[in-house]
């Protein structure tokens, strides 16, 4: 019994300890030293994690929307990362949905709070990361597409066909292979065969809230024949790919979100009439 009051005791003064300093690795190695379940509540790993974006140079707008978000969590936000199973987190989403918060807020959520749960855990403040393990996902509707005008199709066709930059590249694999702007930032420049008029899908890189972007590589490679309107715009984008990457830039791949706005402005500017998304459903319903 009076065992159990001390370790209570110097667990209360350590999370004293830990409010009052900053160091990241005092902070860990004091948590990571508690006996039994880490004391890090779910609050405190979410507050570490709003730092971490904050210094990262997210948006301060960003950061108090997602705090405004973390209010429907309730009571279990109270509670230790290491006391939280998948099933409670669960039941955490389920009654904030039952509370009138949408089911796309409670993905968003859950999202956050698996994010800074995977911080946490790195950084030794919890031993597990209950929100990574719920299944809950929001059942996306179908986009509307907007037909694109034969102009606009045109343009870009010839815009792929001729311009031998990283954006004509990926106007080009999008509208004439269907490919995802995170598939075209991962592909390889053996994987285009400009001979073959083929290349080849390894994987694609997903986009992560306020984290860098990861590679997910798919079970097996597909290879996709590159259309014959192309020419020989194949060949000019092998010929001035990087050692690397095809789309490489100053010896570093694209980032998703660069490449997909930088190929849609230049769409705008040629009077295109649509964006990487509206070319690659263009193939998807056999348009091109």
């Amino acid at each position: 019994m009076w065992e159990v009051d001390i370790i209570d005791a110097s667990r209360k003064r350590l999370r004293r300890r830990f409010r009052a300093e900053s160091a990241d690795g005092a902070r860990a190695a004091a948590l990571a030293s508690l006996p039994g379940p880490k004391a890090c509540t779910l609050a405190e790993a979410l507050d570490r994690y709003f730092e971490i974006l904050t210094a990262k140079g997210a948006a301060r707008k960003t950061v108090a929307n997602y705090r405004k978000e973390c209010r429907a969590l309730g009571a279990i936000a109270g509670c230790a990362v290491d006391s939280i199973s998948p099933a409670a987190a669960a039941a955490a989403l389920e009654s904030a949905e039952s509370r009138g918060v949408s089911r796309v807020r409670c993905y968003r959520l859950k999202t956050i709070c698996a994010a800074a749960g995977r911080h946490a855990l790195a950084e030794g403040l919890c031993a597990s990361n209950p929100f990574s393990e719920v299944p809950f996902d929001v059942p996306r509707p179908p986009r509307k597409k907007r037909p694109i005008p034969p102009a606009g199709l045109k343009a870009a066709r010839a815009l792929a066909a001729c311009g031998s930059g990283h954006s004509a590249a990926a106007i080009g694999l999008a509208l004439g292979c269907g490919l995802k702007p995170g598939e075209i930032c991962g592909i390889l420049a053996d994987d285009l065969d400009a001979e073959r008029m083929t290349v080849t899908v390894r994987g694609i890189w997903r986009e992560s809230i306020g984290e860098p972007n990861f590679f997910v590589a798919y079970p097996e490679p597909s290879v996709t024949r590159l259309p014959a309107w192309l020419g020989d715009a194949p060949r000019s984008w092998a010929a001035s790919a990087g050692s690397r990457l095809l789309l490489e830039k100053n010896g570093r791949r694209r980032d998703v979100e660069h490449l997909r706005s930088d190929a849609n402005e230049l769409l705008r500017i040629v009077g295109a009439g649509c964006t990487l998304y509206g070319l690659r459903l263009a193939h998807d319903e056999g348009e091109d």
